[in-house]
């Protein structure tokens, strides 16, 4: 079967290109226009149209999919294989374009697509979607049926109480989403209701903003357990985490997703009789904090900053100069004259070589946790950063005037600083607070 269709499909190909080629062939009335097969359903598509063909004259678009011709009915591209090949003055060519059904007439006749006689008035439509979102909720396919009854009002506005029923739908399933604590796809059906009937349907409005509050995730960063006593430029090196991370989660637009200011903690865990210090060593019983859904912890165990490291040292390398000797040669009737020659020679070229690394690194762990105590995330921490630096000076002669490789070269104008270590420790705690946030959002 596959090499029957594969057959097929070579020799439409071939044929298709054949007629776009042959002038003599012009005179058929789907001469330029390429077909493929629908993937679901019946019928053949329109992959390419020659522009000022009949067919592209007649009204007929990229996309269509022709499902009869005359009296052909049309289930794959293979079934039109004759129709081109058949000498006509007109042919009627019945395509879907989206929901519609339209007839063009190719070849002698009107130009303009007319929508089949046969097919439904807008009325019949909207019947036919009401009837259709009927039988889906049946069926308890509720938002397939939703769509149907706004398509049927779309057919014909306000068409019996299609849009009321597909809004009611709408309002159950975000009812049920928030019940079960579903609250980010309860608002979206709460829309989808606001939607429809934008000046208020029940209690929508408070229905949306009671989903708003059930989906928001209010997180709040607490200090780190530091075993070590190292800040960045004075600052402590968990309050540069936490400013990083809630920077990265509200420029990430969660609008669901928010870590509370530390102040604000501060002031929530006092006004509860608990502390930070207290709840971060174990002493207060975080449990019993309300207004947070979810808690940071973190731990850094070690913050290494070593200092830079350098080396020096006196390398030597040999190069090829080309100089100009006079060299004797015997000449006949001459006798020995002095001629200059070309001539290549080694020379020694030294210079000093300077090596410099500067390495930190930080090593941790970050948790999340629910009000409950259940660690959602936990994420460890072994960032390191490093600079290094190759770069040289004291030349015995000038490099740019020898031939020596471009890397040697290049050495001369490197960079000869490091960067700093706080610099460096930045771009760590910038892997730790990228991590961190993606894994929030």
């Amino acid at each position: 079967m596959f090499i029957l269709h594969l057959f097929k499909l070579t020799f439409f190909s071939g044929l298709i290109f054949f007629i776009l080629i042959n002038p003599a062939y012009a005179k058929f009335l789907l001469w330029g226009v390429a077909l493929e097969n629908v993937s679901h359903g019946t019928g053949a598509r329109v992959s390419r149209i020659k522009k000022g063909c009949d067919a592209e004259e007649s009204g007929l678009n990229v996309g269509d999919i022709i499902v009869k011709i005359n009296d052909l009915e049309v289930k794959s591209m293979y079934d039109i294989d004759g129709r081109i090949l058949k000498d006509e003055n007109l042919l009627e060519v019945v395509v879907k374009r989206n929901e519609a059904q339209l007839i063009f007439h190719i070849g002698e006749g009107p130009k303009e697509p007319v929508t089949p006689v046969q097919e439904q008035s807008e009325s019949k439509n909207a019947v036919f979607y009401y009837e259709q979102a009927l039988s889906f909720m049946k069926d308890r396919h509720y938002r397939m049926a939703a769509n149907s009854f706004i398509s049927s009002d779309k057919k014909e506005h306000n068409f019996k109480d299609a849009k009321k029923m597909a809004a009611e739908i709408y309002y159950q399933m975000g009812r049920y989403f928030l019940k079960d604590g579903f609250c980010k796809n309860a608002i979206k059906d709460f829309q989808n209701v606001l939607e429809l009937f934008p000046f208020g349907y029940k209690d929508t409005s408070a229905k949306i903003d009671e989903a708003e509050q059930c989906a928001s995730t209010c997180m709040g960063f607490f200090p780190f357990q530091v075993k070590v006593n190292t800040g960045i430029r004075g600052i402590a090196i968990d309050d540069v985490i936490f400013e990083g991370v809630k920077f990265k989660v509200d420029k990430g637009g969660s609008r669901h997703v928010k870590i509370i200011e530390r102040e604000r903690l501060q002031q929530l865990v006092n006004e509860q009789g608990l502390s930070l210090k207290g709840i971060v060593d174990g002493d207060d019983d975080f449990k019993k904090l309300k207004g947070i859904k979810y808690m940071i912890f973190g731990k850094i165990n070690k913050i290494r900053l070593e200092k830079p490291q350098k080396s020096s040292r006196r390398k030597n390398i040999t190069y090829q100069e080309t100089i100009t000797v006079k060299e004797p040669i015997d000449m006949p009737f001459v006798g020995r004259v002095m001629i200059d020659k070309n001539k290549t020679i080694d020379k020694n070229f030294s210079y000093t070589e300077h090596v410099d690394k500067l390495k930190v690194a930080i090593a941790g762990s970050i948790s999340i946790q629910d009000i409950r105590g259940t660690v959602l995330l936990s994420l460890q921490i072994n960032e390191k950063g490093y600079d290094k630096i190759i770069w040289a000076d004291s030349p015995s002669v000038n490099p740019d005037n020898i031939n020596i490789d471009f890397k040697t070269k290049k050495l001369f104008n490197s960079r000869q600083e490091l960067k700093y270590q706080e610099d460096i420790l930045d771009e760590v705690i910038d892997g730790i607070t990228d991590k961190l946030s993606k894994h929030i959002l």
